[in-house]
């Protein structure tokens, strides 16, 4: 809308559609693309999607947060949200006085807790020689992962919209690969087997070896042979 005010009073009011009356955002509380200036966003993990929130909720605001909002993060598949939830949590949050350990413990479970300000990334932000980490989400500098904004980006085909593992041109290059490393092992193979054979007629023990084979062969069957004719003579008389 082009009208501040009646924006602002439809966010306040919200929308009656076919008798019930829904809330409206001004972003998506689910995933807020740009935080308020007094807040952070908080990832909780490895806590089982069985988990009551209310016990993320009630651990997190004894580390003292302010919750604005408690969603639970959805499964991504080639850029599109489905709803298969990955179990983790995201939180958003007033601005914290102290940052929260990584390690904590809610209810029964251990869980991990992400947010920018923690001592565990301070020193996480650049490389030895100085330059910038980029987000590994992303792959732009300025965030982590837990902090970002953005969708994912290929860090094969540098593509939005799909993690590595999804990218189709990465199974393309792979597919390539193993079609020339059989070629390659048929052609050693053919090469091994002409190779063989040639060594073999140019070597004299290996071509003696083989006719003394041949003759035995050749006795032990003469001698069968012999046998098998005695034996019908002794029938026959």
């Amino acid at each position: 809308m082009d009208n501040e005010e009646d924006k602002l009073s439809l966010l306040v009011t919200g929308m009656n559609l076919r008798g019930r009356q829904v809330p409206l955002h001004s972003q998506n509380p689910r995933n807020p693309g740009n935080l308020q200036p007094d807040t952070i966003r908080i990832i909780v993990k490895n806590v089982p999607i069985s988990a009551d929130d209310g016990q993320i909720h009630r651990a997190l605001t004894l580390q003292g947060c302010d919750i604005q909002s408690l969603n639970r993060k959805r499964l991504r598949v080639k850029g599109k949200i489905t709803n298969c939830q990955t179990g983790d949590r995201i939180i958003i949050s007033k601005l914290l006085d102290k940052p929260i350990a990584r390690s904590l413990q809610i209810g029964k479970y251990m869980a991990i807790v992400m947010h920018s300000g923690q001592p565990e990334f301070e020193n996480r932000g650049s490389y030895s020689d100085g330059n910038t980490k980029p987000c590994y989400k992303c792959l732009q500098v300025g965030h982590f992962v837990y902090d970002c904004p953005n969708d994912w980006v290929c860090r094969k085909c540098k593509l939005p919209g799909h993690k590595m593992m999804d990218c189709p041109n990465a199974f393309q290059v792979v597919s390539n690969k193993e079609e020339q490393i059989v070629t390659t092992d048929e052609s050693v193979t053919v090469d091994d087997s002409q190779s063989t054979e040639q060594t073999e007629k140019l070597n004299p023990k290996k071509m003696w070896q083989t006719n003394q084979k041949v003759e035995i062969q050749k006795q032990q069957t003469l001698v069968q042979t012999m046998q098998i004719r005695q034996i019908q003579q002794n029938q026959e008389r």
